[in-house]
């Protein structure tokens, strides 16, 4: 069997590995670590008294970058990592109309140095501006970065979406210049496809832990996510490369979740869920990695599969987005000999999601991916209208570089090198705008509407 990390790598060569010995038994599926989320209402505002400015930035006591996530219409949840002594409190605002602040208590800092906080009470499709100040005795002093992020929109809103999307951010590739470039442009959030930090070799908490601090320090990070909030779903590298459920340590497991929970913004429960921007949009997230079962031909478990197809049957939003960490393509040629790690080596769940779709009339289904460390907008079959968005924000393949020469019935773009990529949804023209920014200039290389 070919590795796949050689093959996206190396572009081309094969190498041969043997394994032997009995597999284990199935493992049982890892459930979210018991984490402390602060809940704040949005009730009481208080005139801003202070200027935000004074004290300035301080990237020493607030190392990682700000994150906002889990948006919905009342409520947002926002975290970072402070590693100061005093007590930190949280400052949110709307960033347009009167200049009234949500000033927290003081938050819980863990162990490791994480606060989250869920703040509840928000107004639906509306943006607000946050950070975390260090005080002592009443006085400021260190601040982190100043963040925004807009909840999702009331229900029955058919406003155009834009969203940023990320994948691959390799360690070799930091400070993510693609990541810098996307902090050029406008977007009501970003949505991260998997392989956010590699964490491969990490085997503690702490490992993991640093990991995590180190890739959310980098200049790319910290610029793109203090713009907007964020969706994620994971791939191999957040825990360890084409990591196998089945067999991988369980401790070394609980570590890399524990991590992987701490340090960002995610809902509480399964990774698997649906987030709706008014009627716009639906953005479904997959785990494809954790309740992956090879010795049994599962992609991904009988209930996530339940929940996907009820999901997108009932979906009253215009596009149904579908963010899945490696893609569902069937790729040509030697992309084939890593079909393994992808939905193309599990055939049976693949065929039965694809033939839904066509079953029930769903047109307006885009498919979101990573893990290919190339830029794709393609065909899901070569003729067929399902299509695909592939991403690299980091790592790069060369192979991907002539598809859209070779396979224009199936490919309509494709590089092999890191992207700044941004979908726009325009529910009234039923369009799918798809802009590749290149990160040397920011220049558009690509733009496409479906």
């Amino acid at each position: 069997m070919t590795s796949r990390r050689t093959f996206l790598q190396a572009g081309a060569s094969a190498v041969l590995l043997s394994a032997c010995g009995r597999r284990r038994p199935t493992a049982e599926p890892l459930p979210p670590p018991p984490l402390t989320t602060q809940v704040i209402p949005l009730g009481t505002l208080q005139p801003d008294a202070v200027a935000l400015n004074d004290p300035p930035e301080d990237a020493d006591r607030f190392p990682s970058a700000v994150l906002a996530g889990a948006m919905r219409p009342t409520s947002v949840r926002l975290t970072t990592r402070f590693v100061g002594r005093d007590a930190v409190w949280l400052y949110v605002w709307a960033q347009n109309g009167p200049r009234e602040v949500l000033i927290s208590e003081p938050l819980v800092v863990d162990d490791a140095g994480y606060v989250r906080v869920s703040v509840v009470g928000l107004e639906p499709g509306r943006w607000y501006r946050y950070c975390f100040i260090e005080a002592r005795g009443g006085v400021h002093q260190a601040r982190s970065l100043i963040g925004r992020v807009r909840t999702a929109p009331a229900e029955d809103s058919l406003l155009p979406v834009t969203i940023a999307l990320s994948a691959c951010a390799g360690r070799t590739n930091a400070p993510w210049p693609a990541l810098q470039a996307t902090a050029t442009q406008d977007y009501d959030l970003m949505l991260f496809l998997g392989d956010m930090a590699y964490n491969d070799p990490c085997r503690t908490l702490d490992e993991y832990r640093e990991s995590w601090t180190w890739h959310l320090s980098g200049d790319g990070y910290r610029r793109a996510l203090q713009r907007a909030g964020m969706y994620a779903i994971w791939d191999d590298h957040e825990v360890a490369d084409n990591w196998n459920p089945e067999t991988f340590p369980r401790d070394r497991l609980e570590a890399a979740v524990r991590a992987h929970r701490e340090a960002l913004p995610l809902d509480d429960g399964p990774l698997w869920r649906s987030y709706r921007w008014g009627r716009t949009a639906e953005i479904f997230l997959l785990d494809c990695r954790s309740e992956r079962r090879p010795a049994q031909g599962k992609y991904m478990s009988d209930a996530q599969f339940a929940w996907l197809r009820r999901g997108l049957i009932d979906s009253p939003c215009q596009f149904r987005l579908i963010a899945n960490s490696v893609p569902i393509t069937n790729m040509p040629g030697l992309w084939d000999i890593a079909d393994d790690d992808r939905w193309e080596g599990y055939p049976q769940q693949r065929l039965q999601l694809l033939d839904m779709l066509r079953q029930e009339g769903l047109e307006d289904v885009l498919f979101l991916a990573g893990d290919f460390h190339c830029n794709l907008v393609t065909r899901v079959e070569p003729g067929q209208p399902l299509r695909e968005v592939v991403v690299t924000s980091g790592n790069t393949n060369p192979l991907a570089a002539s598809l859209a020469q070779r396979r224009p019935d199936q490919f309509d773009y494709s590089v092999g090198a890191a992207r700044a990529a941004l979908l726009t949804l325009d529910p009234i023209r039923r369009t799918v705008e798809i802009r590749f920014h290149r990160p040397k200039d920011g220049g558009v290389d690509w733009r496409g509407v479906l």
